[in-house]
């Protein structure tokens, strides 16, 4: 899976960046740091998956992911909070995203969110409310 991450944190890019290509059957293709530029690289290089941020410079995350399902309705994206915060993961579900996991919360929740855009038989995508 092509994996796109959208965070205005260089260091928290760069921390998912190497969980998630220590995964052998998931990929980053491209690292935005706002809204605005999740959009552009996701016109280039249409990634299967985009972990956004819900709170972004310049285009926040809710605005970003309507505005890119808008034209990639194809595209899973997967909502990112600082905290498990049920009205940021609200507002990026109503928006189209297909999860929305903490950053503070364990690595393997963040992974089982992207595997599970493509589920196999019998996975789930973990939901929190």
């Amino acid at each position: 899976m092509r994996v796109l991450l959208v965070d205005d944190h260089r260091l928290v890019r760069h921390v998912l960046a190497r969980v998630i290509c220590a995964e052998p059957d998931i990929e980053v293709v491209g690292e935005g740091s706002n809204g605005q530029e999740a959009l552009v690289l996701t016109r280039e290089i249409v990634p299967d998956v985009i972990l956004m941020n819900v709170r972004l410079p310049v285009l926040n995350g809710v605005e970003a992911t309507r505005a890119i399902l808008a034209e990639f309705p194809g595209i899973h994206v997967i909502g990112m909070t600082l905290v498990d915060n049920s009205a940021e993961s609200q507002a990026i579900r109503e928006a189209g995203a297909t999860a929305c996991v903490s950053k503070s919360g364990p690595m393997e929740d963040l992974i089982r969110a992207i595997r599970g855009c493509y589920p196999k038989k019998g996975a789930q995508i973990p939901r929190r409310e």
